[in-house]
């Protein structure tokens, strides 16, 4: 009960922040130094520093969830792809420790989506299935990790989905 209660609170703190796709003029999600495509039936759920609410803004990260955010435990469950962008050296280094710590992981790519190509691995983490996809063009390195397990409803996400390739194909950076 306590914890259906505090999903309820905090998806209610959360609903202000957050940008159902498709109502923005160009249908991108942007966090001010990376951005994508944010295709119908899927929400912007801008990043905060530490997690808080009062904490400043991401802007090098996106986080896009599929589904409404009217759906029971939609915050917590929902199907969702993180998008980072940052220097090669740093963010390789949590690539490299995220595949180590996986449980079976199995190298992914390299792969061609849109302009760019991706390369990565998949496996299991704390009894989820993640992909973790990079792409490096030089000092600069995008990361995005699907989380395929999360379901809400009978909404799910794989990387072969074309809404999901729509949204690896469609980022930028600045």
């Amino acid at each position: 009960m306590k914890k259906t209660i505090a999903m309820l609170l905090a998806l209610f703190l959360l609903m202000p922040a957050m940008a159902v796709c498709g109502e923005s003029s160009d249908g991108r999600a942007d966090a001010g130094s990376v951005s994508a495509v944010c295709p119908d039936g899927w929400t912007h759920v801008p990043l905060r520093e530490g997690g808080f609410e009062d904490g400043e803004l991401v802007t090098t990260a996106l986080e896009l969830r599929k589904g409404d955010p009217s759906m029971a435990f939609w915050a917590d469950s929902a199907p969702r792809i993180f998008i980072e962008y940052g220097e090669s050296t740093s963010l390789l280094m949590g690539v490299s420790m995220a595949s180590f710590l996986f449980d079976e992981p199995e190298a992914v790519g390299p792969m061609q989506i849109g302009d760019r190509t991706w390369e990565g691995v998949t496996g299991g983490w704390n009894g989820d299935t993640l992909v973790i996809l990079t792409s490096d063009d030089g000092d600069d390195l995008l990361i995005v990790t699907l989380f395929l397990d999360f379901t809400v409803g009978d909404l799910t996400i794989s990387l072969d989905d074309a809404d999901v390739q729509e949204i690896i194909a469609s980022i930028q950076h600045n």
